[in-house]
């Protein structure tokens, strides 16, 4: 008897064991689950992809990868709270340089701008813009954030930039206060005017 107790218990540690094995993926399965997630965010289906990233569980806090493509869906379900939550642990932590790194600091960037947390925003785009200096629309969100900061010399600069004039020219002064006035900064905006004039 006591023999058929120790192949019971055996058994049940067997199940056990195989029951626990299944909640991680594989590597062969991670790198599967990871496709599927890129190819559901390049869907529009970020909360697809979250959710397929829910099977890596856990995986965020020690997996970069993970947590950069948990960032990014995040981002394109408009939760960019959560986005900066999963991606600046990691951002810093990536090669300089690496496609993942540039990735992760934009996004990080543009979810800091859009949580309203400017100052956390602007390294971060402006580290982007060194490898994205033709992206207008990163251009006008840095010269937003720069005039969120009270850097109006800087966002001229940006500014006179996106529209091809000089940034000391009457034109750009002009931009620059019109772009403040648009983002209710009027006194800014005056400066700005006086300048021009």
């Amino acid at each position: 008897m006591t023999c058929r107790l120790w192949m019971a218990a055996a058994i049940v540690l067997l199940r056990t064991a195989a029951e626990a094995g299944q909640g991680a993926p594989a590597p062969a399965d991670r790198a599967g689950v990871l496709a599927e997630a890129r190819q559901l965010i390049n869907q529009d289906r970020p909360k697809a992809a979250i959710e397929r990233l829910a099977a890596l569980s856990g995986g965020a806090e020690r997996d970069p990868e993970v947590a950069l493509l948990l960032g990014v869906a995040w981002y394109h379900a408009d939760d960019h709270a959560r986005a900066i939550q999963y991606l600046a642990p990691v951002a810093g932590t990536l090669e300089a340089g690496s496609p993942a790194r540039r990735e992760a600091v934009q996004v990080l960037g543009l979810s800091s701008f859009l949580a309203g947390r400017f100052a956390e925003a602007v390294p971060l785009l402006e580290e982007t813009r060194e490898w994205a200096s033709s992206n207008t629309e990163l251009g006008y969100v840095l010269g937003q954030a720069y005039v969120q900061t009270r850097q109006p010399d800087r966002a001229r600069a940006i500014f006179a930039a996106l529209f091809g004039v000089k940034p000391e020219s009457a034109a750009a002064h002009l931009l620059n206060a019109q772009m403040m006035i648009r983002l209710q900064f009027e006194p800014l905006a005056e400066a700005e005017l006086a300048r021009a004039i």
